[in-house]
């Protein structure tokens, strides 16, 4: 409330709306919200009105997660970041005083420590790299410099390894009844033979270890954020033309126009809304779950997005 312009980025979408819904409550004004929970059009029109608001000087203070870190030209007179990677550090610093127009000794970006509470922590995956971004940093090292940078990824990347050299962080288990401890060691062990046991490693690796899968957003339910109503005709069309053998008038150019008015969400998540009866597949004799589209209004705010906490909202 300080500053006419700030930005807070934290690691979990619910420690975003908790932070937003504070934020309203305590009546800070310009308080905007920006996370996954929303879909592509709905983010990009917020992005909208923050820039309007940046742009004529009107208080504009933004809570988000990590996704304002890339791709986003925007700018904050200070940010603030929960403790992360020390890349991630660093691309929320690229969003303050992002141009220079605070001066050469304007804006500031503040690293914090949620206050603790379920849902605040960082993601399973990059948890590690938030424990060595604190190692390196508490170290009194400039934070951005050359030194810490080389320090932080060679401490995550390279001296966290067993008694062989092979890196903690590759530490899958690959093929039959987990027969080795890690890639790299499946690659070694089967090297001389050059028989590569590719689909177990195929099968072991992740790079985010929760699969997420879309809700559509229909127009009815949100007329910014979501996909014109005439979409479930549109699939069910595609559907009949699948199931008569059709070659002609795929799904391809559904899937594109369904990018911008989807959200991704755990796969649990989507299950309590179909249970709920708050989402219903589309053609699911045809698409199986492919398509799933939100049914309760009261489930998706202007605010904030889809909630995924109680599907039985209303």
């Amino acid at each position: 409330a300080k500053v006419q312009s700030g930005l807070v980025i934290v690691n979990t979408r619910r420690h975003a709306r908790q932070l937003f819904e504070l934020m309203q409550c305590n009546g800070i004004e310009g308080a905007h919200h920006l996370t996954t929970a929303m879909s592509a059009a709905h983010r990009s029109y917020v992005l909208d009105k923050i820039r309007q608001d940046l742009k004529q000087k009107q208080p504009a203070r933004l809570v988000a997660t990590s996704l304002i870190e890339a791709g986003v030209d925007i700018s904050f007179q200070a940010v603030w970041r929960a403790w992360a990677g020390l890349d991630q550090i660093a691309q929320a610093a690229g969003r303050c005083n992002r141009e220079g127009e605070f001066g050469p000794q304007g804006g500031y970006l503040t690293i914090f420590d949620p206050e603790p509470g379920e849902g605040r922590n960082p993601p399973y995956e990059t948890r590690a790299n938030a424990e060595v971004a604190r190692s390196v940093c508490l170290q009194g090292k400039e934070v951005l410099s050359q030194e810490a940078i080389a320090e932080y990824f060679s401490e995550l990347l390279w001296r966290k390894e067993d008694e062989k050299g092979f890196q903690a962080l590759d530490c899958k288990k690959v093929g039959e009844n987990g027969r080795w401890c890690g890639i790299m060691r499946a690659i070694e062990d089967t090297a001389d033979n050059l028989d590569f046991p590719f689909a177990d490693i195929a099968h072991a690796f992740r790079i985010i270890e929760d699969t997420m899968v879309p809700v559509i957003i229909p127009k009815w339910i949100h007329p910014i954020a979501g996909i014109d109503s005439n979409i479930e005709e549109r699939i069910t069309a595609a559907a009949f033309r699948k199931k008569s053998g059709s070659k002609s008038g795929g799904i391809g150019g559904i899937l594109r126009d369904l990018q911008r008015f989807v959200v991704q969400v755990p796969r649990p998540v989507r299950a309590n809304l179909l249970n709920a009866s708050a989402a219903k597949a589309i053609a699911p004799d045809v698409f199986g779950d492919q398509f799933i589209i939100l049914q309760s209004k009261p489930l998706y705010s202007d605010k904030t997005g889809l909630h995924m906490d109680d599907p039985t909202y209303r």
